[in-house]
């Protein structure tokens, strides 16, 4: 699947939702990482990357190129995944519990609490990792 099917299958499923094995075995065939908050400070990865990190609310995260995460700034140069804790749109509503914002081309998906955004996650294609979108992070 490309990218867009892949955040279109995963939109809408429930916070407690996991992907299956053989579901992560595709993830991984098609070159994607998911990214996802499924609980109150961690990021959970699947596909090319497959990892968990605790993050403070509004930590960062770097991809170094051996697909490993880092927290150290230093790295700055390194492609960047922000969780975004209870995002607010310009009015100052809060949209969703959690947010992953990133520069790397990506889709979005939505990760449902008793019908309400939970999290906005995101997919991307390893490959795309050192590209950057248009739009910048914001600080």
């Amino acid at each position: 699947m490309t990218v867009a099917e892949w955040a279109g299958y995963l939109n809408g499923r429930d916070c407690s939702w996991v992907l299956y094995p053989d579901e992560i075995k595709d993830v991984k065939k098609d070159g994607m990482v998911i990214a996802w908050v499924p609980s109150d400070n961690y990021l959970q990865f699947e596909g090319e990357i497959t990892e968990e990190e605790w993050v403070p609310f509004e930590g960062r995260l770097w991809i170094a190129p051996n697909k490993c995460l880092t927290k150290d700034f230093t790295h700055s140069e390194l492609p960047e995944i922000k969780p975004v804790f209870c995002p607010k749109n310009k009015y100052g509503t809060v949209y969703a519990t959690w947010e992953i914002l990133t520069a790397i081309p990506h889709e979005t998906f939505n990760i449902l609490d008793d019908g309400e955004t939970y999290c906005i996650g995101v997919v991307f294609k390893w490959d795309d990792v050192y590209k950057k979108k248009e739009e910048a992070i914001e600080a």
